[in-house]
């Protein structure tokens, strides 16, 4: 085994004030980092109190004609709400930038990257249930797209219609993970002991209701409390591919949303999306309104009408979710968790695991901007969305509707903001059936489009199928939670693929310029998110973190990879060719030598000599190699002389080495010893040397061989002499042998 044991250590913020907290959750890891031990950071989970309330928000008291339901607040979809920005930084360094919005990041993550065993086994823990319109009756519209309008969205309140546990399913499964029914008849409540602080010792929401009649000002017609659970992955893709380190030093700063909305009632009775007129949206931190109010309980209501809490025209009632670990005055409950905390898994390896996970490691994550920008009601746009990012990855783009006006302009936009209201799903939803036409994205002057589109699932499904496991080839691995159906109608994310380039762009700055129309009657604001590539090398055994120099060369490394879906078969198919080549090559060269070898001359010289030389041996010659011919691409030899292997070659050197090199024993002998050659021995020399060259004339006359020629003067002048120059040492070589005879 790799580890001897795993343990869960829990590090308690160190920005609390008794349970309170003024914008911002910090964690240090230091505490982490003195245990040395390895930690897997992709496990690790934050824990964060929350409490929802509904207050009376007049100065004088209101008398409720019905109490709220135990679900009348349910969290938007997804624990992450409750953050607005996360910054990581880790020995020093900067890892993960402050940028807003991050709670839609992460919606659209779990959106594309989860699979249903990941909703499964994450959903509950993290308060996460896709917002569907599916009423549990007949009797009324089964589909969002035939709802009436009016019972959908109205210029004064916005977007209502999924604010409703009977009709939206994914409300209702969240009502149940964040609610209890704290009366004394409720199974959970009269088995833990009928005490609110039994509920707390096991970590169960906590609801209190305010029953019918006066509530004071500021005092709650309700309360919850309940845990939030985000997994750490989830909101930092830093510690979501980082590998296991020990030694880990840093902070982890979480900038979180708290919001308060006040409704005027303009009637009285139960409050509905008709009577509340313009909500006032109070962001006390962050961007985004977590919680939804719910104007009809699936748990009373049988047929989709507003139930829930009533109160006399005038009244004023304000929305309050926060990150808050203190209890209510003069609502007995206590909350089960007063700080924030956060959770990792460390793991306690043997020797060999140990000295096999200390290395240094290199790994690429993805860090993102974000910004937003308004289009009026079937209206063109170009926006440049920045002026230059290195390394571009993704653009994602949510368009929601910001004015329930239909053809205003621009200036129209942005009135409504749905971020901010607790009767919109967004941003764990797009608006319904906003969409956008001739879409077209420039990236550093080149269109990511060969023509403007009009997206639809199709190029939705095409741009993240690199998202997926293996860049979306194996599609038995293909993650996300959204069907056609579901992203036509709420999830209409717009996803671009912006990171093709070539390796020679790594670190180049390019801007992103994107145009189109929208394709709707209303003005809308589009929020983006530009992702990027960053680098990151760490060492795990020391906890250590750089970044800069290895940015550049990681690029090249990792984009070499990825442009090869099949390397291997690159690879194989790179050595064959390789090979080809240098076969091919081994045969130009071989030609081209014996060409070169061809064009040399061939004289008799060993013929003459054997007639005048009958004391020295006959060379004998080896067999003929017959070497083939040359290709007909390949550069023809000398037409000369017929070619010659290479064994009449070797045999023509070694008698043109012995020629010399008695050539060289003559010259020696003659130099020491002078001897008067017989001028009859001369003569018949030189008439030998007359008649062979005639016969050889001849011979060459009668074959007609266009590949020889006659000797000329000068040759036949230099043999003559070669020749008598041998008849000369052969007779020294007779007058030594009788001068030794004699002196015998």
């Amino acid at each position: 085994m790799l580890f001897n044991g795993k343990k869960w250590t829990y590090i308690q913020d160190s920005s609390s004030n008794t349970g309170q907290y003024s914008g911002q959750i910090q964690f240090n890891l230091s505490t982490i980092s003195s245990q040395a031990e390895f930690v897997n950071w992709s496990e690790a989970v934050i824990e964060l109190p929350v409490k929802l309330q509904i207050l009376n928000g007049a100065t004088a008291a209101a008398t409720s004609s019905a109490a709220a339901s135990y679900d009348q607040l349910i969290p938007k979809a997804g624990a992450w709400q409750f953050l607005d920005s996360v910054q990581v930084v880790v020995d020093g360094v900067t890892v993960q930038t402050n940028q807003i919005d991050e709670n839609a990041y992460c919606t659209f993550k779990a959106l594309t990257e989860w699979s249903q065993d990941d909703l499964l086994n994450y959903g509950s823990t993290s308060t996460f249930a896709l917002d569907k319109y599916e009423p549990p009756i007949p009797g009324m519209p089964q589909s969002l797209d035939n709802v009436n309008l009016t019972s959908f969205i109205n210029p004064s309140a916005g977007e209502f219609g999924l604010a409703s546990s009977f009709a939206n399913s994914g409300a209702r499964e969240r009502a149940m993970m964040a609610t209890v029914d704290q009366q004394s008849t409720k199974l959970a409540y009269e088995i833990v002991g009928n005490q609110a602080a039994n509920l707390q010792a096991v970590a169960r929401p906590q609801v209190g209701v305010a029953p019918a009649g006066a509530v004071s000002p500021g005092a709650p017609f309700y309360v919850a409390h309940y845990i939030a659970t985000i997994r750490l992955a989830g909101i930092s893709d830093y510690f979501k591919k980082c590998p296991m380190q020990k030694n880990v030093s840093g902070y982890i700063y979480l900038n979180y949303n708290s919001s308060s909305t006040q409704f005027t009632t303009s009637a009285a009775g139960i409050v509905s999306p008709t009577q509340i007129g313009t909500p006032s949206y109070n962001m006390q931190f962050g961007n985004t309104c977590p919680v939804l109010y719910n104007f009809s309980s699936a748990n009373t209501s049988s047929n989709g009408t507003i139930t829930g809490l009533a109160v006399p025209s005038g009244t004023i009632l304000t929305i309050t979710a926060d990150v808050n670990g203190t209890s209510t005055s003069g609502v007995p409950l206590t909350p089960s968790q007063t700080f924030s905390r956060l959770l990792v898994p460390t793991y306690s390896p043997n020797p060999s695991a140990d000295h096999a996970l200390t290395q240094k490691k290199s790994f690429r994550y993805f860090e993102r901007i974000t910004n937003k920008f308004v289009v009026g009601s079937n209206s063109s746009f170009t926006v440049t969305l920045t002026n230059g990012i290195a390394n571009p990855k993704k653009l994602i783009m949510v368009p929601g509707i910001t004015n329930a006006t239909t053809g205003g302009g621009t200036g129209a936009a942005d009135s409504i903001n749905p971020f901010r209201s607790p009767l919109s799903t967004v941003p764990a939803t797009c608006s319904p059936f906003v969409s956008l036409k001739n879409l077209q994205v420039t990236l550093g002057n080149i269109h990511c489009f060969n023509n403007p589109v009009s997206f639809g699932y199709d190029l939705f499904v095409q741009e993240m199928s690199e998202s997926g496991i293996d860049g979306g080839l194996d599609d038995t691995t293909n993650k996300g939670l959204l069907s056609q159906q579901l992203w036509e109608s709420l999830y209409r994310f717009v996803a671009i693929d912006v990171g093709r380039r070539l390796p020679s762009e790594d670190g180049a700055s390019k801007s992103i310029v994107v145009s189109g129309t929208n394709n709707t009657n209303y003005p809308i604001t589009v929020y983006y998110h530009v992702l990027r590539d960053a680098v990151a090398t760490v060492d795990t055994s020391m906890g250590t973190v750089s970044q800069g120099a290895t940015q550049k060369a990681y690029d090249q490394f990792y984009n070499q990879r990825a442009r090869s879906d099949f390397v291997q078969r690159r690879k194989l198919r790179a050595i064959i060719a390789q090979d080809s080549a240098d076969e091919s090559l081994t045969d130009k060269l071989a030609q081209l030598y014996m060409g070169a070898v061809g064009k040399a001359p061939e004289y008799g010289y060993d013929k003459v000599l054997k007639k005048v030389q009958m004391a020295k041996p006959e060379v004998v010659k080896g067999p003929t190699i017959e070497i083939p011919k040359a290709p007909a691409s390949a550069t023809p030899a000398s037409t000369r002389r017929p070619r010659r292997s290479s064994m009449e070659i070797f045999l023509e050197d070694q008698a043109t080495n012995k020629f010399i090199h008695d050539t060289r024993q003559e010259l020696w002998e003659r130099k020491h010893k002078k001897t008067i050659i017989p001028s009859d021995a001369r003569d018949k020399a030189e008439a030998d040397v007359e008649s062979y060259v005639y016969d050889y004339q001849k011979r060459q006359r009668a074959k007609k061989a266009s590949n020889r020629r006659e000797l000329t003067a000068d040759e036949i002048e230099a043999v003559k002499k070669q020749v008598v120059d041998q008849v000369m040492q052969t007779a020294d070589t007779s007058a030594q042998a009788e001068d030794a005879k004699k002196r015998r």
